[in-house]
């Protein structure tokens, strides 16, 4: 029997004694749509977002053998933790997911058995690929390739003004000391811990699709350093 371990921001259940019996379950992610009922019309209008639900998951765990009673309770204080935590796999060295753990059920945990229970997830739809969290630098204008559905991209442009174009969505610096962060996913623009929204002009923040991407530099940019964090579904 192979023994499957998960981590949680880089922390392995091996620590704590707890095992998976299986392989993790997820549901299936579902879009986001907005329905509209018309006085007078058959059926309703359908809004699709570009966009998907949360999705649930859950691990089918057990208590290892000879746990100490503080083990167990360190584990506990783990695993209630709250927030989105990094969520990985071993024999998964390719993508991770964002989840929160939101329930620990059937745990009778007694020292010296194996106790079997459940940990509920609720987890962000995507399944990021490690490799997105790479960063790439872009100097000049060109072209790159996204090996997965999508990305929402963290992007640190250095200059003081100028443009930046990614598949016909531009950011336009407008004041700006040396660089500037702008997280696509939070719409957001910022220096450390100062906001640099009123700094920058983007009516809509650029997104990479699979396949051929498009970036446009223009002079006032000395470069553009892109974490792309794509992603499947």
């Amino acid at each position: 029997m192979i023994t499957r371990y998960f981590t949680l921001d880089g922390e392995s259940s091996a620590k704590y004694g707890i095992a998976m019996q299986g392989p993790p379950s997820f549901s299936a992610p579902k879009p986001k749509i907005t329905k509209v009922s018309v006085s007078g019309r058959s059926g309703d209008l359908i809004f699709a977002e570009d966009a998907f639900e949360n999705i649930q998951g859950i691990l089918r765990c057990f208590i290892l053998h000879g746990q100490s009673y503080d083990t167990i309770a360190d584990a506990n204080i783990w695993l209630a933790k709250t927030g989105y935590r990094k969520l990985t796999f071993d024999g998964d060295d390719l993508a991770y997911r964002l989840a929160c753990v939101t329930n620990v059920t059937g745990c009778a945990v007694r020292m010296y058995y194996l106790d079997p229970f459940e940990i509920e997830l609720d987890c962000k739809p995507q399944r990021y690929l490690n490799s997105g969290d790479v960063q790439m630098v872009f100097s000049v204008s060109g072209t790159f390739d996204c090996p997965a559905y999508s990305g929402l991209p963290l992007l640190r442009i250095y200059g003081t003004s100028g443009t930046v174009t990614i598949n016909g969505k531009t950011i336009t610096l407008l004041s700006i000391s040396t660089y500037v962060d702008v997280d696509c996913e939070l719409q957001d623009a910022y220096k450390e811990n100062v906001n640099c929204n009123g700094n920058i002009s983007c009516t809509d923040f650029p997104r990479l699709r699979h396949g051929q991407n498009n970036i446009t530099i223009s002079s006032g940019i000395a470069s553009v350093v892109m974490t792309p964090r794509w992603f499947t579904i």
